[in-house]
């Protein structure tokens, strides 16, 4: 697809954590929360790469969700300090440990990635 749009609003994303992971056979999904109930619900639904990397700077690329499986499970309970769009249209983000997870904008075809915030769905 097109990618995240290039004026997105990330600030509904900061301060939350990622409370679940749900992974399917074509789909990571997290689901965030946070502290003040007020907020419009979130949601991140994956279907395409994922790179995370780690405090040290390794970064591993994850497209079998089956053997990433633990990988993807390790960001639960962390803090999103930062999100931005990448330049190929994907999301980043800079969790509380410094742990970064990308999903790359990668097919012409498919939603990469789409961004449920409260009753809006923001597709890349």
């Amino acid at each position: 697809m097109q990618g995240l749009p290039k004026e997105m609003d990330f600030a509904p994303l900061i301060g939350r954590f990622i409370e679940v992971t749900r992974i399917s056979k074509y789909q990571v999904h997290y689901f965030l929360n946070d502290d003040k109930p007020n907020k419009p619900d979130v949601w991140i639904e994956i279907g395409s790469k994922i790179i995370i990397t780690d405090s040290d700077g390794k970064s591993t690329q994850i497209t079998d969700w089956r053997a990433g499986g633990g990988q993807l499970c390790s960001l639960l309970g962390l803090t999103i300090e930062n999100a931005s769009r990448r330049n190929d249209g994907g999301l980043m983000l800079n969790m509380s440990t410094g742990v970064r997870l990308e999903v790359v904008n990668d097919t012409p075809t498919y939603e990469s990635i789409v961004l449920h915030v409260g009753d809006k769905h923001i597709v890349g």
